[in-house]
């Protein structure tokens, strides 16, 4: 099983920040990497994560017509899921 925390906020221009937001919530982009590599290494079969990959967030939000792009975590798990 592996875990990967953080995510980029979509609400967060209705939030203030350090209070209900954090700038750093979603992961850096060098984090990211570290993160897969340590799954690629591992290649566990189970992955729990506060995002999903970037494909998948595009289906789900085309169900309601809205896509916010993707994030760097959305990225980071795609490539991850896209490796498996």
């Amino acid at each position: 099983m592996f875990f990967v925390n953080g995510a980029w906020s979509i609400d967060q221009d209705d939030r203030e920040e350090n209070k209900d937001w954090w700038p750093d919530e979603e992961h850096s982009q060098r984090d990211l990497d570290l993160l897969f590599e340590a799954w690629s290494n591992r290649q566990p079969r189970v992955m729990v994560s506060h995002d999903c990959p970037w494909r998948v967030s595009q289906e789900l939000f085309q169900i309601i017509d809205f896509s916010p792009g993707p994030s760097r975590t959305a990225r980071a798990l795609q490539a991850m899921f896209d490796c498996h």
